[in-house]
C-alpha cells in the first residue's frame, strides 16, 4: 500500500513538472513572438531600413490585429475540428456563445496590441500589455465581486506611476492617440476582459475550439474598419510570413500549451511563470532591432513590471504559507 501511494505521488510530481514545463515553453514562445509581429507591423522599417529601400508597408492596428487573427484562425481550424468530433452538441453551443462573447475583447486587445506595436518599443509594449493582470484585479472587484485588496492598490498605483513615468508630462498636459503606451495599456485592457469572460462562461466550454471561433468572430469585427482588410490584402509576401509565424507562436502555440497545463497548474504558479515573457522581451527585441529604450521606458517599464508581480507574488505567498488559525 506504502508502495503504490510513493508512486501516485512520484507520478503527481512528474506530471505537475511536465505542466511547468509546458508554461515555461509558452512564455518562452510567446516572448520570441514580438520578433515577427514587429517586423510584420512595420516592416523591414523595424531593422532601420528607411520605407524608401523597401516595397513593405507599415500596419495599422486594425490590420495587424486582422491579419494576425486571419492567420491563428486558418492554424487553429485544424485542432478545433478535431476537437469537434469529440465534443457534444450541447458544449458546441456553449462553446459559441463563448466565443461569440470573447469577439469583441478579442477585437480590442488585437487592434489594440498593433498599434502599440507599430509605434513603440516592441519590448516596452509587451511590457504594458502585461498590465491585464491589474486590470484582471480591477474588473474582477467591478464585475465578479472579488476582493481588491491593498496589495492589489498599490499595484495599480504602481502601474499609473509607470504609464505617467514613461510619457513623461505629456501623460497628463498633452494626452495624443497616437502614444504607443495608451494603445498596449488598451490591449492589456482587452486581454484581461478577454480573461474574465472565459472565466464567467467558460464551464462546459471547449477551450480549444472556444479559441478558435474568438478569432474567427474577432476577426468578422475588425472587417467592419475602414481600410483594414485592404491592408491585409495588399501586404508583401515577407509580412504575411511574419504574420503567419507570429500567429503560430502565441496565438496558437502557446496558447494551447498553457491551456493543456492549466488543467494541472494552479493559476498561481502559472502567472508567476509567465512573467518570464515581458522580463526577456525587453532585451530581446533591444538586440535584434538594434533599438534601445531610453532611460524613462526603463524605468517606467520596471515600474510595470514590479505591478505586475505584487499581487501575483502576494497569492503565492499566501498559498504557501498559510496563516495559523485564529491569525488575521
Amino acid at each position: 500500500m506504502k508502495v503504490q501511494k510513493k508512486k501516485d505521488v512520484a507520478k503527481k510530481l512528474g506530471v505537475m513538472k511536465a505542466a511547468r514545463l509546458q508554461v515555461l515553453a509558452a512564455a518562452l514562445i510567446a516572448t520570441v513572438f514580438v520578433i515577427p509581429f514587429k517586423y510584420a507591423t512595420s516592416g523591414p522599417g523595424a531593422w532601420g531600413f528607411s520605407a524608401a529601400t523597401t516595397s513593405s508597408q507599415r500596419l495599422s492596428g486594425a490590420g495587424a490585429g486582422l491579419g494576425l487573427l486571419i492567420c491563428a484562425s486558418l492554424l487553429l481550424l485544424p485542432f478545433a475540428a478535431f476537437r469537434s468530433l469529440k465534443v457534444s452538441r450541447s458544449s458546441l453551443k456553449k462553446t459559441s456563445e463563448l466565443g461569440l462573447r470573447l469577439a469583441l475583447a478579442a477585437a480590442v486587445g488585437n487592434a489594440a496590441q498593433g498599434f502599440a506595436f507599430s509605434t513603440l518599443h516592441a519590448g516596452v509594449a509587451t511590457v504594458f500589455i502585461q498590465m491585464s493582470v491589474i486590470f484582471v484585479g480591477i474588473l474582477g472587484a467591478l464585475w465578479l465581486g472579488e476582493a481588491f485588496g491593498r496589495v492589489r492598490r498599490v499595484a495599480a498605483c504602481l502601474a499609473v506611476f509607470g504609464v505617467i513615468l514613461t510619457q513623461g508630462s505629456s501623460a497628463i498636459t498633452n494626452f495624443s492617440l497616437s502614444s504607443g503606451v495608451y494603445w498596449a495599456v488598451l490591449a492589456a485592457f482587452g486581454f484581461a476582459l478577454l480573461d474574465l469572460i472565459s472565466r464567467r462562461y467558460s464551464h462546459a466550454c471547449d477551450p480549444v475550439i472556444a479559441n478558435f471561433e474568438r478569432s474567427v468572430f474577432a476577426a468578422l469585427l475588425l472587417c467592419f474598419i475602414p481600410g483594414a482588410l485592404t491592408e491585409v490584402l495588399h501586404l508583401k509576401w515577407d509580412q504575411y510570413l511574419a504574420l503567419l509565424i507570429a500567429a503560430s507562436l502565441g496565438p496558437v502555440l502557446a496558447r494551447l500549451l498553457l491551456i493543456r497545463a492549466s488543467q494541472i497548474l494552479p493559476a498561481i504558479e502559472s502567472s508567476l511563470i509567465q512573467q518570464l515573457r515581458p522580463a526577456l522581451a525587453l532585451p530581446l527585441a533591444s538586440l535584434i532591432f538594434q533599438d534601445w529604450p531610453t532611460l524613462q521606458e526603463w524605468l517606467g517599464c520596471s515600474l510595470v513590471l514590479a505591478a505586475v508581480l505584487t499581487p501575483i507574488a502576494e497569492r503565492w505567498f499566501r498559498s504557501r504559507f498559510p496563516k495559523p488559525c485564529g491569525q488575521s
